[in-house]
């Protein structure tokens, strides 16, 4: 376990573990040798609800390893006690300095260490005052990245930890790395004067890194579409050898987004007017040229453009690639959404259509939704969008619709149907709290494909199921094939 050796060998950022309480400094000598998350968390409290200034910073140093040591997949066992570990480190961040085992005010030092991550809005004054100290060195990329948690986290950012935060970006003896910490600070600000702050800086006669690091914050949310022809301009004047991650992401968002996702195998041949509108939906010239080109494929009445528009909704860099909030366009996408399920024979669009369903669907889509499963004329992308908005539609209601439990019902047990299509038919029927689709759930673990039963085992095996179906499972599981011949996806089925 990576956890408990890194915390073994750890000891503290700042301090030296020799504390004014004798109880804090023995359990911080017991640190070298504890063995389990239980012992440690002991120890870590102890430290932690020490009267020691430096016993508790010690417990901020030993929680900030245990997150950063998180990210190989173990718990932080201090986490239970996050609330205590945040009143602690607003507190050590609101007295004066206390000295360790390098720096003059290590107590603000250990308090960053936390607060870099857990900010909230609450905590700008404090982060404020510390600014406007002029922190000493060593603590002030940490004290930027708290006052971008507490920024980012607030419906009214605090103006003064903004001219504090935004005094650094303008100071041309900061260090490099300060400047782009604090540019980075800003970054969810959405204010005019901070991007102009932005267009200063990247337009400036600073380090090309920090001026690629500011124009990329001009390409996020809807900075993009008044900036365009600026960030086209500054790409083209970047020099290759010059070009840092954020030149790349600025080259990213300028260049088209992406077409469709059920309609580029092959693209559709669109006429005049409407492939116009793809290309300003793919490469946006304004925030409004983007809707009403949206808007015009959407009601377009050409089967293609409506479908690449409902695709847009919900895709990834679709309609809110640059911050526009496609659930201001829920209902109005709903209703094209239906009204393309009734036009016959088009399964381009009732896939992206069943795709707007499946993400916005309510109660009365259940009857569509299921004349989709019972047809078996249909093609596979349009069964496996329908299977997943019945899935949806289920898990969202708590009345389950009977005519969708019935059209899956048909689908597992047809053996005409693939066995993928008939294998995500069970899994909609996953975390549904109804007694018949536990029924079906049962007949289906009786099915003849193992396919199908590790499925329905997996449905069983959920919390609110598994306790009534122990003996099934256990008498399914052995049933089953082991070593290489085990079934796909059975090691998912909980004991």
């Amino acid at each position: 376990m990576f956890m408990m050796q890194f915390l073994r060998e750890f000891g503290s950022w700042h301090w030296d573990g020799e504390y004014d309480d004798p109880e804090a400094t023995e359990a911080f000598e017991a640190t070298g040798s504890a063995e389990t998350p239980e012992e440690f968390r002991r120890l870590h409290l102890i430290l932690l609800r020490s009267t020691d200034p430096a016993a508790r910073g010690t417990a901020l140093d030993f929680f900030d390893r245990a997150l950063a040591t998180g990210r190989f997949g173990e718990d932080n066992p201090f986490e239970p006690h996050l609330d205590e570990v945040l009143f602690n480190a607003r507190e050590l961040l609101r007295m004066p300095p206390v000295a360790g085992r390098r720096l003059p005010n290590a107590n603000h030092a250990s308090a960053f260490s936390v607060l870099r991550n857990y900010a909230e809005a609450g905590d700008a004054p404090a982060i404020a005052d510390y600014l406007e100290r002029a922190p000493l060195d060593g603590n002030l990329d940490e004290a930027l990245s708290a006052a971008g948690r507490a920024l980012a986290d607030a419906d009214e950012p605090d103006p003064r930890l903004i001219a504090l935060v935004t005094a650094v970006v303008e100071n041309p003896e900061a260090g490099r790395h300060d400047r782009e910490a604090a540019v980075r600070a800003l970054g969810d600000v959405d204010d005019p004067a901070v991007t102009a702050l932005f267009v200063a800086v990247a337009t400036g006669d600073g380090e090309q890194r920090l001026r690629q690091d500011a124009a990329w914050r001009l390409v996020l949310e809807k900075r993009f579409y008044e900036h365009r022809e600026l960030l086209t301009r500054l790409d083209a004047t970047w020099p290759a050898d010059e070009r840092t991650w954020a030149a790349s992401e600025i080259r990213d968002a300028l260049m088209p987004g992406p077409h469709s996702v059920h309609w580029t195998d092959p693209e559709p041949v669109l006429g005049a007017e409407m492939a116009a509108a793809l290309t300003e939906m793919r490469s946006p010239t304004s925030e409004a040229a983007h809707l009403a080109a949206f808007r015009a494929m959407l009601h377009s009445g050409v089967p293609a453009a409506t479908g690449i528009a409902l695709d847009h909704v919900h895709m990834d860099d679709g309609l809110d690639r640059f911050g526009i909030e496609t659930a201001d366009l829920a209902e109005e996408a709903l209703a094209v959404a239906r009204e393309s399920l009734a036009v016959r024979g088009e399964e381009g669009l009732h896939a992206s259509a069943l795709r707007v369903v499946e993400w916005l669907a309510e109660p009365e889509d259940a009857g569509i939704v299921a004349r989709f499963l019972n047809d078996r004329g249909i093609g596979a992308r349009v069964r496996e969008r329908a299977t997943r908005a019945a899935s949806d539609i289920l898990e969202e209601n708590i009345e389950t619709a009977p005519e969708l439990v019935e059209a899956l019902d048909g689908l597992i047990f047809d053996k005409t149907v693939d066995i993928d299509a008939r294998r995500l038919a069970v899994i909609a029927l996953f975390d549904v709290p109804d007694p018949a689709v536990t029924a079906l759930l049962e007949r289906a673990a009786a099915a003849p494909e193992v396919e199908i039963q590790v499925e329905a085992a997996i449905g069983l095996s959920h919390p609110h199921l598994i306790e009534r179906h122990r003996d099934l499972l256990e008498a399914l599981t052995a049933s089953w094939p082991k070593g290489d011949d085990e079934p796909d996806r059975s090691w998912l089925v909980r004991s």
